[in-house]
């Protein structure tokens, strides 16, 4: 994304050097707003997916992709991580830098880029409860009730674009 003075931060596809740090600041906000909603045994089972060797493995090999945001100083202040041509997962955003539009020029890049590159016109989401306002601001809607998964409560969520 180019320049815009109302949005001074640069969105991008990661690069190799920004995985550590991507899954740092995923990790905290996680811990600052969404472990409030989980056990300690599902906030383990989350920081073993972010830490999973399989998954970076998986990043590697273009099978995972990760989108951030960095601010001007060129530290990641968002993440989004998409699976396929339309799974979105790992959205995030640091905790300082809420209320800023990140987490919605994060969709919209992921929707744009997958659009370009694959004809994609459909994300789907495994909302935490702390994240389904946002989302539904965006346009998702509620695909099923909320379910648990793996310790994690979640509500699938659709955007058709």
């Amino acid at each position: 994304m180019g320049s815009d003075p109302e949005f001074p931060m640069e969105i991008s596809w990661a690069e190799i050097g920004d995985w550590v740090p991507a899954m740092c600041m995923i990790w905290e906000s996680f811990m600052e707003f969404d472990s409030k909603d989980y056990t300690k045994k599902a906030a383990d089972n989350f920081y073993d997916f972010i830490t999973d060797p399989e998954l970076y493995e998986s990043f590697l090999d273009g099978g995972y992709r990760l989108c951030v945001c960095k601010n001007s100083e060129g530290k990641i202040v968002g993440a989004a991580g998409v699976r396929g041509f339309f799974k979105l997962s790992l959205l995030f955003v640091d905790g300082r830098y809420h209320k800023r539009g990140i987490g919605k020029r994060l969709v919209e890049y992921v929707c744009h880029r997958l659009k370009e590159e694959a004809g994609s016109s459909k994300l789907v989401v495994m909302a935490a409860p702390f994240a389904i306002g946002f989302y539904e601001k965006m346009g998702f809607i509620k695909t099923e009730d909320e379910t648990t998964m793996g310790g994690m409560r979640i509500t699938p969520m659709e955007l058709n674009y």
